[in-house]
């Protein structure tokens, strides 16, 4: 009974940590909503921008290296930059 109690408490620990991280949008965890554009004739996604130098990066994602593949993000082919899931560029 126990073992079961503790297991919801830790549920309830990674729920609140999930939506914290959506909500102020910052962290590795979360998820980004920021590339969803309004329904309409547009489509769904739109494409995020590098904060250097403007280059539009793809909607569909290729890792490049191992944080990209655990948490999300891309790097821009023109310049080089890393950049998070909430388009944010990334400290080395």
């Amino acid at each position: 009974m126990a073992l079961i109690f503790l297991s919801f408490l830790l549920l309830i620990f990674l729920f609140a940590k999930l939506w914290k991280s959506t909500a102020t949008k910052s962290g590795k965890w979360g998820i980004n909503f920021n590339n969803m554009k309004q329904w309409g004739n547009d489509g769904v996604l739109n494409n995020v921008e590098c904060p250097n130098c403007g280059n539009q990066l793809d909607t569909f994602r290729k890792p490049k290296n191992l944080t990209e593949i655990l948490w999300g993000g891309w790097t821009c082919d023109e310049c080089g930059t890393s950049v998070d899931k909430w388009g944010n560029e990334r400290n080395k």
